[in-house]
């Protein structure tokens, strides 16, 4: 660890050192270049515009006005910085008066150049114009004295901003006060109005000149045209750009002194870079942004202060997902990081995380405008450092605290916000139900609630939940809870009428009649997961299905042990409205339940889920062809362990309808170790909008598939676990296209480092990876990938003999043997 830090320290006294050596001997140079060249420019229009036939030309005119604004500018303000290093470094002025007129006068020199040359347009503009047309009459001599007059002032308004945000801070000089705003108005008064104007007044010029071409009748007068026209065009632009670069070169070079320019270079990247949407440009982006976050110590205060808060976020982010968090660093997050309110925090399996950090967070001066804040399976994260880190959250509006292992009742009393809305406490097992009644109480305009596996819960809680929050309750989760008994689906129905989204996974013991309530006077609930309950095994209780919302969109049957197939069919065709429909691994389906559910409700289905029915063994490809025949609008298509023997011959008219193909976005057709290869082909070619992709254990999937997959740039989850055909060259085909989010590569033996290097210089944003039994791929390849993320990468990678104390199994669908 000592020898990492030293490597780096070294690494970036170097850059400085470097960075510093090119500020000297180039930087420090380019006053002069640019006074000279300025100069050379200056005498060259003076002795062109003073000639005999030019000096009464109205454009000529303006713009000589405009090359004696120039250079002056050039000489009061860039010659100066030459001359005396020191006199243009605003950190040198001692009062305030000297402090706004000197910044007046750099943005009001190059501003009242720029207008002059505008004005040079306007005139050139009117020559083109009919005789007729009033605005001719600016080209009269006696009118340029008054144009002149009125470009001055318009200037000096358009150039008051500058002086109005910099001002006189002791001991620290001639400071900006309001960054963003100033930066504001510099971007749209210099970088989009001046433009804009010369480039319509420049298009007007093109159009009269063309107009008046067409009344010319004689071929040498138009050819004469056509070329005094090119010329008259060229001279234009290339004075507005040129305009336009000097007036940027010297603004920028006025001021660029009041921050690092080391700083400066990255933030101002950064900036212009934020908004492109390419892949390359988001890596560079992220990339700055991880040497700002290694870099963060040996950056002063000033230097951070032209970061937003959220590229501080995403600094923050990138110290958490790579283990950077360590005790030395923490005052520079607090000092560098945090001396602007930041909105968004996630703390996302940092073991390194500890309640003093928190702590020393929570005390930081402007740390109290956050709204959200993620803390996941943090090891270190107890009681008080959750209660530092929320106190006076006012403005909160998410909240999650996953898999926290010390969390108990005590770290949730502090957090109080009128504008919370959501919270998700999944994986706490010391929460109690007095915890839920505080938080409950607290913040009392909360819409979604989640409690998975929070197994020190009990169904008073619920009670809780709907006494408190009332209409107001949209979501509740409380997937993995003992018991639900009648009283919870009362107090639901009675206080909570406007729940959409119910989730009871896993409740083994849920109360008949409570159930039976909840269906029958819940009439706008969307969502619900009966998942994995058995209280349908009996005849009475299984025909309650029957009385289902008719309001829900969305419905989940997974593992739910129905008495008959006919209940289950009653049950779901009465659903007129149900668009996502997952019937997992249902022991009393068949084919012909299918096509009877799939006739009345196929057609407005947009999610289907029917997976693991190989144990079960009740379903064959007539299903499969009933799918085809009547969902005619699948997004969403799961089909897992449907059947061995399964072809799927009839999803080729599915995927070869391009109509059909376009709307799939996720697709899964796991271990068919029969499918027809004709169908995987028109899957790929044809389902460009594809971002969800599994085959894992299916034999035929080579490198030429997977290769085709790059004409799916969407595509950002694949899953090709066992498929033993595949090598590094279709891996790294798709890696130059598509933007991977998960990949799925275990049984995939042939795989080496050169997959995962590739993976490293071309996904930033992976987050998971599964290479299991992929004994050709290295550790230190794993590593480096690691390394090149945005975020916390996951990754299995067990391989033979790794660990020789550890047991032995063979996968059952890569058919290798693997560390269990």
């Amino acid at each position: 660890m000592s020898s990492s830090n030293d490597t780096s320290v070294v690494a970036s006294s170097t850059i400085i050192v470097t960075l510093n050596l090119i500020n000297e001997r180039f930087t420090g140079t380019l006053p002069l270049i640019f006074v000279i060249l300025g100069t050379i420019g200056f005498l060259g229009n003076t002795f062109t515009f003073l000639q005999r036939k030019l000096r009464s030309n109205t454009f000529c005119i303006y713009s000589l006005c405009g090359s004696v604004v120039d250079v002056i500018n050039l000489y009061t303000n860039l010659l100066m910085t030459y001359i005396v290093k020191d006199s243009s470094n605003l950190s040198n002025i001692t009062s305030r008066t000297e402090c706004k007129i000197k910044l007046f006068l750099v943005v009001f020199l190059p501003q009242l150049s720029m207008n002059l040359l505008v004005t040079s347009l306007i005139d050139r503009f009117s020559c083109t114009c009919s005789l007729t047309s009033p605005i001719r009459r600016i080209r009269r001599l006696k009118m340029v004295p008054y144009l002149v007059v009125l470009t001055i002032l318009i200037s000096g308004v358009m150039s008051l901003y500058s002086p109005m945000f910099y001002d006189y801070v002791p001991n620290s000089g001639c400071v900006v006060t309001d960054t963003l705003s100033n930066g504001t108005l510099y971007t749209i008064l210099h970088g989009f109005m001046a433009p804009i104007i010369m480039c319509v007044f420049v298009w007007l010029t093109y159009r009269n000149i063309r107009h008046s071409r067409q009344r010319v009748t004689v071929a040498n007068t138009s050819a004469t045209i056509s070329r005094s026209r090119h010329q008259f065009i060229s001279t234009v632009v290339t004075q507005t750009n040129c305009a336009i670069l000097h007036l940027r070169s010297l603004v920028t070079h006025s001021t660029s002194h009041v921050i690092n320019h080391r700083v400066f270079i990255v933030i101002y990247i950064l900036s212009v870079f934020t908004s492109d949407a390419s892949t390359m440009v988001l890596k560079l982006r992220e990339l700055l942004i991880k040497q700002v976050a290694i870099y963060l110590p040996y950056f002063s205060y000033d230097s951070c202060q032209c970061l937003t808060a959220d590229q501080r976020e995403r600094v923050l982010r990138w110290l958490v997902s790579h283990d950077y968090l360590s005790p030395t660093i923490a005052p520079y997050i607090t000092k560098n990081l945090l001396s602007i309110p930041l909105y968004s925090l996630e703390f996302y399996k940092c073991d390194q995380l500890t309640n003093d950090m928190l702590i020393e967070i929570g005390r930081a001066s402007h740390f109290s405008r956050l709204k959200s804040l993620i803390i996941h399976q943090c090891s270190q994260v107890q009681d008080s450092g959750v209660r530092a880190i929320t106190k006076g959250q006012l403005s909160l509006e998410y909240l999650a605290l996953r898999k926290l292992t010390n969390l108990t009742n005590v770290g949730l009393d502090g957090i109080h916000s009128a504008f919370l809305k959501e919270i998700d406490f999944r994986w706490n097992e010391k929460i109690q139900d007095h915890g839920i009644f505080t938080i409950v109480s607290n913040n009392l305009n909360l819409r979604s609630i989640r409690l998975v596996n929070c197994h020190g819960l009990t169904g008073q809680s619920v009670n809780h939940i709907a006494q408190n929050l009332a209409e107001k309750l949209e979501v509740l989760d409380v997937e993995g809870l003992k018991t639900l008994d009648a009283e919870v689906f009362v107090h639901l129905v009675d206080y909570c009428p406007n729940i959409r989204s119910l989730n009871l996974f896993g409740i083994i013991n849920l109360d008949a009649d409570g159930l039976f309530t909840l269906f029958v006077r819940s009439t706008r609930m969307m969502q619900l997961n009966l998942s994995y309950t058995t209280c349908f095994l009996q005849e009475p209780v299984a025909d309650y299905l029957c009385c289902l919302p008719l309001s829900l969109v969305d419905i989940c049957l997974s593992g739910t042990q129905v008495y008959s197939t006919n209940i289950l069919v009653r049950a779901l065709t009465r659903l007129k409205n149900i668009e996502h429909l997952r019937l997992n691994g249902l022991a009393t389906i068949s084919d012909d339940a299918i096509e009877k559910i799939l006739a009345v409700i196929g057609g407005r289905l947009k999610t289907l889920e029917m997976n693991g029915y190989i144990t079960v063994g009740s379903l064959t490809d007539r299903s499969v062809e009933h799918i085809v025949r009547y969902c005619t609008s699948l997004e969403h298509l799961s089909l897992n362990l449907l059947s061995f023997t399964s072809t799927l011959d009839s999803l080729y008219d599915l995927f070869s309808s391009t109509e059909r193909a376009l709307k799939l976005h996720t697709i899964s057709l796991s271990s068919f170790r029969n499918i027809n290869e004709r169908v995987l082909w028109s899957l790929v070619e044809n389902c460009l909008n594809v971002t969800l992709l599994e085959l894992s254990g299916i034999p035929c999937v080579n490198d030429s598939l997977i290769s085709s997959l790059k004409h799916c740039r969407k595509l950002s989850h694949l899953n090709i676990k066992g498929c033993k055909q595949i090598t590094d060259l279709s891996i790294c085909d798709l890696l130059g296209v598509c933007r991977f989010v998960s990949l799925v590569l275990s049984g995939c033996y042939q795989l080496t480092d050169k997959s995962i290097l590739a993976l490293a210089h071309t996904q930033p944003f992976l987050e998971e990876i599964y290479i299991s039994g992929c004994t050709r791929i290295s550790p230190a390849a794993v590593r480096f990938l690691q390394d090149n993320t945005i975020r916390r990468l996951y990754i299995d990678h067990k391989i033979p003999n790794a660990l020789p104390d550890a047991l032995m199994a063979r996968n059952l669908d890569t058919g290798l043997f693997e560390q269990v």
